[in-house]
């Protein structure tokens, strides 16, 4: 499938299949068939990568193997909302959004305001169900390790912004600054004396 060469693809893949039927190797006809619904989700097949994915589904059950089962029907929920994602985008694209006859029985400024109002209930419920389409579903488990995630990174967040205590400071800090002003001035007043002319 690197190459993009779905159809070859799919060819092997059914022959991969057969041949696991015949040995009776549940592994290669579990893996034949994940492949499959791969393969066939990738050329747009969806109906033959459900079928396929459904496959693989009861071969995990068959061979009791919980892991491969929870990735089974990991991919065939994917699927499937894959499909629900497809009719709604074709539901949407066969929907009028403004009619384009307006009633001619009433006055124009009462057409104008109906049709804007009927476009944006359009849109409204449009947009509603695109916003329900991208709610994230949480299981309790993803919650967990959010939770835990969320915890250590805000710990090491917190470290990173711990700042080292500053140096021990001066017992009597105001005379360590009089003492530098009064060094810093005495400078500033012998560059400012200004020798007397030299009466000649």
């Amino acid at each position: 499938m690197i190459l993009q060469d779905f159809d070859r693809a799919v060819h092997f893949y059914q022959r991969h299949l057969t041949i696991a039927r015949e040995l009776r190797d549940t592994i290669g006809e579990a893996r034949a068939c994940w492949s499959l619904s791969n393969a066939m989700a990738a050329k747009g097949a969806l109906a033959d990568a459900i079928q396929f994915a459904e496959q693989h589904v009861a071969l995990a059950k068959q061979r009791n193997d919980p892991e491969e089962l929870a990735g089974a029907q990991e991919r065939l929920r994917h699927l499937q909302e894959s499909v629900e994602r497809q009719k709604k985008r074709m539901s949407m694209e066969q929907l009028e959004l403004v009619r384009l006859t307006p009633d001619k029985k009433l006055p124009l400024g009462q057409r104008q305001d109906q049709s804007a109002d009927e476009f944006l209930d359009i849109l409204v419920r449009m947009q509603g169900e695109r916003m329900d389409d991208q709610r994230y579903c949480r299981r309790d488990e993803d919650q967990e390790s959010l939770i835990d995630m969320i915890a250590k990174s805000q710990r090491h967040r917190l470290e990173d912004q711990r700042a080292a205590a500053p140096p021990q400071a001066p017992t009597v800090p105001d005379e360590d600054l009089l003492s530098m002003i009064a060094r810093i001035q005495s400078k500033r007043l012998d560059e400012q004396r200004a020798e007397m002319p030299k009466s000649s």
